[in-house]
């Protein structure tokens, strides 16, 4: 009852006014919009508001209208910006450690990495990664066996990957790893490996 015959534009952040009344004067032009505003509630605080508009055209040919719809997404705004706070946090504590994440997926044969192991092996993001039969080729060819054999044993007996061996990066340059990894398990069927790869070359 408190907000009929009111505009929603009071109420929004003055550092999203410009976004919110662009938007909402060119609905009154024929285009609908969809944004993301932050609107301040009674208690002052403000929530992200997901606000989408669509014109409706009078039938005495005036202006077009503004219909409205609007979604609090304040937790899933909030849960986003955590992440995104975490993943920050994780790449800089990455960079200090010269350490990375890894991850091999057994069924679809695909792997993941974080940022520190892009780093570390000297390959841009987006670039592909070599899958579970194919990471063994950084190494210098007298470490691979020992690679192969701890990847097995942690693949086949569950038993914890632990090692250092010297590597090639694909920018040529040698440089000293240790890598740990553990297991996931379904049925007794190993589907996952995880784990890190640090450069200790010093």
């Amino acid at each position: 009852a408190e907000m009929v015959g009111k505009s929603l534009g009071p109420y929004v952040h003055p550092e999203d006014w410009d976004m919110f009344d662009e938007a909402v004067q060119g609905c009154t032009q024929g285009e609908p919009y969809d944004i993301v505003v932050r609107i301040r509630i009674r208690d002052g605080s403000y929530h992200y508001v997901q606000t989408q508009g669509f014109p409706i055209h009078g039938g005495d040919g005036g202006k077009p209208e503004v219909f409205g719809i609007s979604q609090d997404i304040t937790k899933i705004e909030t849960a986003e910006e955590e992440l995104r706070a975490q993943s920050a946090l994780l790449a800089s504590v990455e960079k200090v450690a010269a350490i990375g994440g890894w991850e091999m997926d057994l069924v679809t044969r695909k792997a993941k990495w974080t940022q520190g192991t892009y780093d570390i092996i000297e390959i841009e993001p987006g670039e592909p990664i070599p899958g579970p039969d194919d990471h063994v080729s950084y190494y210098l060819p007298e470490f691979r066996p020992m690679v192969t054999a701890a990847m097995a044993d942690l693949i086949e007996r569950d038993i914890p990957l632990d090692f250092e061996a010297q590597a090639r990066t694909v920018k040529g340059k040698l440089i000293w790893c240790r890598a740990l990894g553990r297991a996931d398990r379904q049925d007794g069927i190993c589907t996952r490996v995880y784990g890190t790869l640090q450069d200790i070359t010093e």
